[in-house]
């Protein structure tokens, strides 16, 4: 297993647009338009622009699991670790949207 892990580690940095692009499919990101480029390895990796050309909700991709997995992790320096779970964050998303529509 480690060889197979240390072989995949490789292959992910050498291809890193592949393995990147692999993982848009793997998570399942629901984008209107999908990417046309991954990442321009001609740029330095901290001015970088990454899945160029996508169109996607951000809250629609959060929002699609509704279980009791973890969904967040908050912590700090001083305070211990707080979790939110995906549930918890759908329904508190719901009073947040319920709140802003009064607003109007």
């Amino acid at each position: 297993m480690q060889n197979g892990y240390h072989e995949f580690h490789k292959w992910s940095i050498d291809n890193l647009s592949d393995f990147w692009a692999e993982m848009w499919d793997f998570v399942g990101i629901i984008s209107s338009k999908r990417f046309h480029t991954v990442v321009d390895l001609e740029v330095p990796m901290h001015e970088a622009k990454w899945y160029e050309g996508a169109k996607l909700n951000y809250a629609e991709n959060l929002l699609k699991y509704r279980d009791d997995k973890i969904a967040m992790v908050q912590a700090g320096e001083d305070s211990a670790a707080e979790t939110t779970t995906y549930a918890q964050m759908y329904e508190n998303s719901k009073l947040y949207a319920a709140a802003f529509a009064s607003l109007v």
